[in-house]
C-alpha cells in the first residue's frame, strides 16, 4: 500500500506535536503545587504519561496493520504502554538508582526482543518481519523515554519510525529471491 507523504504527514507530526505538548504542558503545570490524585492514588502526571505513549505508539501500529503486518495497531501501543508501565513501576526508588533504571530498560529491551522475534518469518530464501520487529523494539523505546520525560526524544523516535516505516518503504524495490 502506497502512503502519501503530502499534508497526511505532516498533519500527523502537528496532531502528535500538539498532544504532547498539551500533555508535557499540564504534567509541567502541576510542579511545585500539590499533584491532582486520581481516586486509586495514581498521580495525573504518570497518568499523562502512559497516555502519551500509548498515543505516540499508535501511528506506528497504525502503519504495520496498513501493511498487514503480524504485529499491529494492538501490539504496538501495549508494548509503548507496558515499557512506560514497567519503568513508572519502580517509582521514585527506580528514578533515583541509575543502576535500577539500567536493569529494568535491560530487562525490557530482551523481553521485547522475545515478542520482536516472534515477528520475523523466513520463507525459503528470504526473511521477513525484521523491520516490524526493530519497530517493536523502538516502539518500547518510545515507552521508556516518556516515562524517563524525555519527551522530546520519545517524539522523534516515534516520527523517525514512522518515516522509516512508511517512507522509505516507498524506495525500496521489491526484490525477487535469488535464484537458486
Amino acid at each position: 500500500m502506497m502512503v502519501s507523504f503530502g499534508c497526511g504527514m505532516s498533519a500527523l507530526a502537528y496532531a502528535l506535536s500538539a498532544a504532547t505538548e498539551t500533555a508535557v504542558h499540564a504534567s509541567r503545570s502541576l510542579r511545585g503545587r500539590a499533584q491532582v490524585m486520581f481516586p486509586d492514588g495514581w498521580h495525573l502526571r504518570e497518568a499523562l504519561d502512559l497516555v502519551i505513549a500509548y498515543l505516540l505508539a499508535v501511528p506506528i501500529g497504525l502503519d504495520r496493520e496498513r501493511e498487514d503486518r503480524s504485529a499491529g495497531l494492538r501490539t504496538f501501543p501495549l508494548v509503548a504502554l507496558a515499557s512506560c508501565g514497567f519503568m513508572q513501576a519502580g517509582g521514585a526508588s527506580l528514578m533515583d538508582n541509575a543502576d535500577a533504571t539500567s536493569r529494568v530498560i535491560q530487562g525490557l529491551t530482551t523481553g521485547i526482543g522475545f515478542i520482536g522475534a516472534g515477528a520475523i518469518i523466513r520463507q525459503g530464501g528470504r526473511v521477513h518481519g525484521t523491520a516490524t520487529a526493530a519497530g517493536l523494539w523502538v516502539t518500547g523505546a518510545i515507552g521508556c523515554a516518556v516515562a524517563l520525560h524525555a519527551y522530546a526524544v520519545a517524539i522523534v523516535l516515534s516520527l523517525a519510525t514512522i518515516v522509516t516505516l512508511s517512507g522509505l518503504q516507498l524506495v525500496k524495490k521489491d526484490r525477487e529471491p535469488p535464484a537458486r
